[in-house]
């Protein structure tokens, strides 16, 4: 049953992408949102569906939350396989890791920083 939930889950385009993202690296909710270009209450109600059903786990650094994929579950590697061939077939997801990377390289350079920080 926690197979059906969890495709049940990743049915709804944005979990999906935040998925996709979150199993590249961890990020925060802002990193999240800039990458995605969603705002931040369609960005924190998506990572809540998916930490409800424990997907992704929430870990504070001093004034921020980072998300990561709850490697103790063992649905995720599962499904981490079904949304790489996912990937193949849907430009959006590709196109969000695409954005991930200009971002990691803008982060990189000490240029990006979260408004909450």
């Amino acid at each position: 049953m926690e197979s059906i939930n969890n495709l049940k889950i990743i049915t709804e385009v944005n979990r999906l992408r935040v998925l996709n993202l979150l199993y590249e690296e961890e990020l925060c909710v802002c990193e999240i949102q800039e990458v995605l270009n969603l705002t931040q209450v369609t960005v924190s109600k998506r990572l809540a569906q998916l930490k409800e059903v424990n997907l992704v786990k929430a870990t504070k650094n001093k004034n921020r939350v980072f998300y990561s994929i709850n490697e103790k579950n063992l649905q995720s590697e599962w499904l981490f396989n079904v949304i790489k061939t996912i990937r193949g077939t849907e430009e959006v997801l590709r196109s969000d890791l695409e954005k991930l990377k200009e971002h990691d390289i803008i982060k990189g350079e000490k240029v990006y920083v979260c408004p909450s920080s």
